[in-house]
């Protein structure tokens, strides 16, 4: 890790995607509650290549907005899209927004209809347009959404809007990419065929929007396709997640298939508890990269989860994961889309826009990495197969089990080690030892003169002026109670040691705190 930043405010702040800017920094987008006029407004960060903030912006109305992708656009501003609650014809309108270079808003569009819909992501189209898709409920009633795809021109004007469902029930488009015969590839979800309750869609279409070919890809349970690429030989890759197949509870699932939706193979990477991907690239036609959270591995609860796999699917030592190919377990199937082109409202959106400065707080973060090495199809794996740990809390490494520790007593007998102790580290143990003593000295003291009968001096009360007067033992349990404040002081909510910050020492003193996730508004009704 090079480095790595927290930002945000007072309040709740969330990232979703961020991307490389023109000038070797990066430009992110999320949702926060920290600043904008009402509830959650759109988050916009400009960073230099180091991680410092170049600026920050807050987008949104007085209710609920928030967004999902951002990307470059071709005069080197950028364009994101997401969601409102604050603008629009429906209780929630897909949201897209232009920026220029400098986060200023050239303009802002809604798409929707009545109800639900949700603008997910977004990308260039080859002629200076863009292309939207994501998820809508106002269309086909309240059965069920269907994915959502809409093309816009550079001014933001909609050239053509349609959906795309599976008869009565639900379906979303999560990614879309430009094809290289420029028309589009989505994925996503959808239940209604194939094997199980949701699979992963995958569908073609040309530059004008209709249907080229659908599939869906799943076994038994849940499967969702979350982020696909193109590869070099015209064909597509695709991350999610599955529930039907892997090691664990769900398992981040990679796909790769041809340019006419034949899938080539399909692996899984997890543990034994939950695990998901939720983005993916490709490095020089040679390997993936794919990014999202596990519950199986890491520092904490849920960790952030990277893996890098090669050109077909095989891991390259990243990541404490089984590796399974489960190519011929999948069922594939030929989905057989309802395509409807939709006559969607549009409107122009007067944001209200807030120049974060000074009050967005920019903090350094030390990172626990966690690097094990994937086994592959653990059941033909002997139990006894090393393994490399680094940074890993819950294990103990041995010189049988890291390389970095097998040689490190060939150069003396065990027999003969004599450890060496120097003056200086020996005068700090006497010295510590004395304070100990004296430390426990003056406690012995100080607990005998309370439990010690003696008299107090004579309350207001008692001279006739009115008050309360105190026994010895209330005293006793105040003096306890004192020293029991003093010793939560010294332990946070999370269960952290930290002191407090003296006058000559305050730049020596870390401060540790705890924050827990909760939506902002109980409404939203976005999920994936």
């Amino acid at each position: 890790v090079s480095w790595a930043k927290t930002l945000g405010g007072s309040s709740f702040d969330d990232s979703r995607s961020i991307i490389n800017s023109a000038d070797g920094g990066y430009i992110l987008i999320g949702e926060t509650s920290s600043f904008g006029p009402r509830r959650t407004s759109v988050l916009v960060v400009k960073l230099d290549g180091n991680g410092a903030v170049n600026w920050a912006k807050s987008l949104g109305g007085y209710s609920s907005d928030n967004a999902w992708s951002i990307i470059n656009s071709a005069d080197g501003g950028y364009v994101l899209v997401g969601s409102t609650q604050s603008f629009g014809a429906g209780h929630w309108d897909a949201l897209v927004i232009k920026l220029d270079s400098s986060g200023v808003v050239s303009w802002a569009k809604t798409l929707g209809g009545s109800s639900i819909d949700t603008g997910l992501s977004v990308i260039n189209s080859a002629d200076g347009g863009y292309v939207v898709t994501g998820e809508t409920l106002s269309f086909w009633g309240w059965s069920g959404y269907s994915v959502l795809v809409a093309k816009l021109d550079s001014s933001g004007m909609v050239s053509w809007a349609e959906t795309l469902r599976g008869g009565s029930d639900s379906a979303s488009g999560v990614s879309v990419i430009n094809s290289v015969d420029g028309g589009y590839v989505l994925t996503g979800r959808i239940n209604g065929f194939g094997a199980g309750n949701y699979d992963v869609l995958v569908a073609k279409l040309d530059s004008n929007g209709a249907l080229s070919w659908a599939k869906t890809l799943g076994g038994s349970s849940d499967d969702s396709g979350r982020s696909i690429i193109n590869r070099a030989d015209g064909g597509y890759v695709v991350a999610g997640y599955t529930e039907s197949f892997g090691a664990g509870g769900a398992d981040v699932l990679v796909a790769k298939l041809d340019s006419n939706g034949a899938f080539s193979w399909v692996k899984t990477l997890g543990g034994s508890s939950d695990d998901y991907g939720s983005s993916i690239i490709g490095i020089s036609n040679v390997s993936y990269v794919v990014t999202g959270y596990t519950e199986s591995f890491g520092a904490g609860g849920v960790d952030v989860l990277v893996a890098k796999l090669d050109i077909d699917g095989n891991g390259v030592d990243l990541g404490p994961l089984t590796l399974e190919d489960h190519t011929n377990d999948f069922v594939v199937t030929d989905a057989p889309l309802i395509v409807s082109t939709q006559s969607m409202t549009i409107s122009d959106v007067a944001l209200s826009t807030e120049t974060i400065t000074g009050s967005l707080l920019s903090s350094d973060v030390s990172l626990e990495v966690a690097i094990n090495s994937i086994v592959t199809n653990p059941s033909s794996v002997p139990s006894s197969m090393p393994s490399v740990s680094l940074n890993t809390p819950s294990s103990s490494p041995s010189s049988s089990s890291s390389p970095a520790l097998a040689n490190q007593d060939d150069d003396h007998d065990d027999d003969n080690f004599v450890p060496v102790m120097s003056n200086d580290l020996l005068l700090g143990i006497v010295v510590s030892a004395g304070a100990l003593a004296l430390l426990a000295a003056v406690a012995i003291y100080c607990r005998c003169c309370k439990t010690s009968s003696y008299s107090l001096p004579k309350t207001n009360e008692e001279s006739g002026l009115g008050g309360v007067s105190v026994s010895s033992d209330s005293e006793e349990q105040e003096v306890d109670d004192i020293e029991r404040q003093e010793v939560d002081r010294t332990l946070s909510k999370s269960g952290q040691m930290f002191r407090p910050a003296e006058e000559d020492d305050t730049d020596k003193v870390i401060e540790m705190r705890s924050y827990e996730a909760v939506p902002a508004d109980n409404n939203q009704t976005v999920s994936f």
